[in-house]
């Protein structure tokens, strides 16, 4: 619903069970507000010089959204809020993303990360920084570069206790090899066959003296097949 220059949705994520108490199927509360904001472009990008477009139009868009969810059903054990906070400029090729959990008096930052995009080297130039400290408690930064003429994209994932190198190549139109080199010493070899121009495609994984992984994604419909070197394809390693 609109409010003014803010856009307000809210939401209810429901299991269907066959129960009477009908607050007992709903499993969690959702609210989310977005606005966007114009920010004048103190150099316009070369998109908006060569077009000629006039002045009055020389702007930047950031779209900003705040979103908050509640777990109904584990709420008393956890009262707490997650909290989702989201901003994005296409012009300026900017983003930023924050989530955080709110309750008993404190709050914390569970996520957050930011991303800039530059032209350069006839391709574009990326830095992405990122914390995460609820899943693998792990600071770190991903730099990338992508040269769509040659097809070639570059990508260092650097943390303190580990970095890594992973140089695509495209070969032909429908396929691309991905070799990826870590300071640890592990080492993956990908092959990348496109199958159609909707996302479809097989990805293989090699990694020397551990195991060959293959992923078939066909519309909703994804197979995994996982085989140990050495060792005997077993069936729960099939998905």
């Amino acid at each position: 619903k609109q409010k003014g220059p803010y856009h307000v949705s809210c939401g209810v994520d429901v299991a269907v069970r066959p129960n009477t108490d009908y607050f007992s199927e709903v499993k969690g509360l959702w609210g989310r507000v977005t606005r966007s904001f114009k920010v004048p472009l103190p150099n316009p990008p070369p998109s908006f010089r060569r077009s000629g477009k006039k002045s009055k139009e020389q702007y930047s868009r950031w779209d900003v959204s705040a979103r908050a969810s509640v777990d109904v059903e584990n709420y008393a054990e956890d009262p707490s809020v997650k909290l989702d906070f989201n901003s994005v400029n296409k012009e300026e090729d900017a983003a930023f993303n924050l989530k955080a959990t709110a309750g008993n008096d404190e709050f914390s930052i569970d996520e957050i990360q930011m991303s800039k995009g530059f032209q350069a080297l006839d391709g574009r130039l990326s830095i992405n920084p990122r914390y995460d400290r609820t899943g693998s408690h792990v600071s770190d930064v991903i730099l990338g570069y992508d040269d769509t003429k040659s097809g070639t994209n570059v990508q260092i994932v650097a943390s303190l206790d580990e970095q890594s190198i992973r140089v695509m190549r495209r070969v032909g139109d429908k396929d691309a090899i991905a070799p990826t080199v870590s300071t640890s010493g592990r080492v993956l070899f990908e092959w990348l066959h496109d199958l159609n121009d909707e996302g479809d495609a097989v990805i293989t994984t090699v990694e020397p003296n551990q195991c060959v992984n293959v992923q078939w994604t066909d519309g909703p419909w994804t197979a995994n097949v996982r085989a140990p070197l050495n060792r005997r394809i077993q069936m729960d390693q099939v998905e």
